[in-house]
């Protein structure tokens, strides 16, 4: 699950350096978070991480594993460690990637496969 997204500013707010790139995993809820932070709203009883303090790349990351639950109809749920992402998917085509039938436990190195298309589940157990 790695979809790149854009945040676009007020170049002379000093919140988000023009052109820069931040490669580190997030989650949906982080972008809530953030976006908040930027506008100084009430973040109260918000799940997920302000961004703005990592975005300049002096700042650790913000989160050593991300985990998530996908509420179909059927359960899905992953974990991404690093470079590595785990994925029980229990919907879509017999092909590797995020969606399998029948239920499926998937393993992915997105260092080397971005796409996840290699499957190493079965290499690595």
């Amino acid at each position: 699950m790695t979809t790149p997204f854009i945040i676009f500013t007020n170049d002379n707010d000093g919140k988000v350096t023009a052109g820069s790139v931040y490669r580190q995993p997030v989650i949906t809820m982080d972008l809530t978070a953030t976006v908040l932070a930027a506008t100084s709203a009430d973040r109260k009883d918000i799940e997920g991480v302000d961004l703005l303090p990592y975005l300049d790349g002096k700042r650790g990351i913000p989160h050593e594993v991300l985990y998530w639950r996908s509420r179909t109809m059927s359960n899905n749920f992953g974990v991404r460690k690093g470079d590595w992402m785990y994925v029980h998917s229990t919907e879509g085509e017999a092909n590797a990637g995020p969606k399998q039938t029948p239920a499926c436990d998937m393993l992915f190195n997105l260092a080397k496969d971005i796409g996840e298309r290699d499957d190493l589940a079965q290499k690595h157990p």
